[in-house]
């Protein structure tokens, strides 16, 4: 959400917890797919979008490795009016979080 003043968003990624077992799944754009981004938000550059992207990488990369608690996945995906925000928390069922969070982001961000 670049202008936080309009609340207009674009999708860059999914993010899946399991709290039963303390995993994170997570499936961002690419760095070269800026394109669609950059088009609905004339005023940021493909630097900067590289420089946030690799920030939300680096982030998640993180906290996938030490099995977050439930509490810090809260805190991660909190209401804030920031450039990066993520959205309301959904429950699904899944058998395969994997094969889940790719069609997820095929539905919600490539869509």
């Amino acid at each position: 959400m670049p202008y936080t003043e309009t609340e207009e968003f674009a999708g860059i990624g999914i993010v899946l917890y399991i709290p039963s077992n303390k995993q994170l799944y997570f499936k961002l754009i690419e760095p070269t797919e800026h394109h669609r981004i950059l088009s609905f938000f004339k005023k940021i550059d493909s630097d900067s979008f590289k420089d946030v992207l690799q920030i939300v990488q680096d982030e998640l990369d993180r906290l996938q490795i030490i099995q977050i608690s439930p509490a810090i996945f809260n805190e991660l995906v909190r209401k804030r009016n920031e450039i990066i925000c993520y959205s309301n928390n959904r429950a699904v069922l899944s058998i395969n979080p994997q094969e889940t969070i790719n069609e997820l982001f095929e539905f919600y961000v490539k869509q």
